[in-house]
């Protein structure tokens, strides 16, 4: 993330703006994630932050496209909710072939000798 902030920052019209998307980008690429973490060790906060952030995330497309809001929410709904439902479902249909294109199994025989 960070180098294409470098890289896009070199196409700007000013050192200024330049300087701002670098700034941005190291809140949001460096910073960012390390708060999400110290977030993480209280669900009820980060179960907060996380609608917070998705209800801000809607308003503002809200703003941009309405056509936009509905595939966010869509999309997100059917990430949310669909897939890991869709993932159970199809957990008992899964089995075991055993075939050539299967991953190898070591087994150990006991100690060896090696003559050379």
């Amino acid at each position: 993330g960070l180098f294409v902030s470098v890289l896009l920052a070199s196409r700007l019209p000013s050192p200024f703006h330049g300087t701002s998307l670098i700034c941005f980008a190291v809140g949001i690429f460096g910073f960012f994630p390390i708060f999400r973490k110290k977030l993480n060790q209280n669900t009820t906060v980060y179960l907060k932050f996380t609608l917070f952030m998705f209800f801000l995330t809607c308003l503002l497309l809200c703003f941009t496209s309405f056509a936009m809001l509905l595939l966010f929410i869509i999309t997100t709904g059917f990430l949310t909710f669909v897939c890991p439902l869709w993932l159970q479902y199809m957990q008992r249909y899964k089995f075991l072939i055993s075939g050539p294109w299967d991953e190898a199994l070591p087994t150990l025989r006991g100690p060896t000798s090696f003559k050379h």
